[in-house]
């Protein structure tokens, strides 16, 4: 990002707005960075949403679930994770199973959408 100005200032911007303007939390949102992060195989991103995920409520088990792709225990919660996940995985693509089941699981369309910027974030991060 140090070479591209641009990059770094979107970065800063969307950092800033998800924390600003989001409503999954940081519990949740550091789930997500931590879950794409592993997913990606970003292991700076890694080390670093693993500290805040911890710092934010999650357990050192329950980081260690995150990185693996095992469940965290909270199907709500696994149910967003597997969006971003699969969103990680296959260029930005979700199936329409996958993103029905996180509806089910509770979550709105505003909720999966924001989930995006957190997997955004980590990938731009590499």
């Amino acid at each position: 990002m140090a070479h591209a100005p641009a990059v770094l200032a979107s970065y800063a911007s969307l950092r800033a707005a998800t924390t600003e303007h989001g409503t999954l939390g940081p519990k949740i949102s550091w789930a997500l960075n931590l879950a794409t992060a592993a997913t990606v195989g970003n292991d700076y991103m890694i080390g670093i949403a693993s500290r805040f995920a911890r710092a934010s409520g999650w357990t050192e088990a329950q980081t260690a679930f995150l990185r693996s792709g095992a469940t965290t225990g909270d199907t709500r919660i696994d149910a967003l994770i597997r969006v971003v996940k699969e969103a990680a995985a296959k260029s930005e693509n979700v199936t329409d199973a996958t993103w029905k089941f996180a509806q089910q699981a509770g979550w709105n369309d505003a909720h999966l959408t924001e989930a995006f910027a957190y997997l955004g974030l980590t990938v731009t991060s590499a």
